[in-house]
């Protein structure tokens, strides 16, 4: 833990933690819970959460949106209790990028697929979705792919929202041929049409053409 060493000068913005039972029921009431860490005091604003979860080893970190709760099949139970309260506009998009001393944090990892992807979603948070196609695309050409299906979900609304319904039809097969994948996303459009179609240019239509309607699965 790196902190001041005066905790009386220590006035922390957020608060992290981990989901567990207790955790759940406080996100679902969204009551404040004031506290303390080696006498650092806090608030915890449980009405203004962010979920943030990493399911597997070769997943990516993944930022729940309550819009669209994408969630993988690696995810836990308490993941489904509490993706709905999971609010992105929380997330500032108009800040300056602040990169971590190196001396402390190391060197930025090697460019995978998360790396592309955490572009992708926040593209996806701007409703950029003209950057979500070329961002894919590029991960694309360099033999990038993701090892869980449900990353495929932001770039699928970048193609069916840019008209390329085509191309979003042929990688929703990766979500489709399972469905511990299919049946949730479906479920979710069915939802959360209300709040997706506040969406600049959100085609709701198309989604579900893409990933829902039978193609003889």
């Amino acid at each position: 833990m790196i902190y001041s060493n005066d905790p009386s000068q220590i006035k922390p913005e957020f608060d992290v933690e981990l989901l567990y039972n207790k955790a759940v029921v406080r996100a679902q009431v969204g009551v404040p819970v004031n506290g303390a860490t080696r006498h650092i005091d806090f608030q915890k604003n449980y009405s203004q959460m962010i979920l943030v979860t990493k399911p597997s080893n070769t997943s990516c970190v993944h930022f729940i949106d309550q819009d669209l709760p994408a969630i993988s099949w690696f995810d836990t139970s308490m993941v489904y209790q509490v993706a709905d309260y999971s609010d992105l506009n929380n997330i500032l998009t108009n800040q300056e990028n602040r990169v971590p001393p190196s001396k402390i944090f190391g060197s930025e990892p090697e460019h995978g697929w998360c790396y592309y992807y955490q572009k992708i979603s926040l593209a996806r948070q701007l409703a950029d979705w003209q950057q979500i196609v070329q961002l894919a695309e590029k991960a694309e050409q360099i033999g990038l792919k993701p090892d869980d299906p449900v990353e495929w979900l932001p770039v699928i609304e970048g193609y069916v929202m840019t008209g390329n319904k085509e191309a979003a039809a042929q990688i929703s097969n990766n979500i489709r041929i399972s469905q511990d994948y299919k049946v949730p996303i479906c479920l979710s459009l069915d939802a959360h049409s209300s709040d997706l179609e506040t969406i600049d240019n959100y085609d709701l239509a198309g989604m579900i053409e893409v990933l829902c309607t039978a193609r003889g699965d």
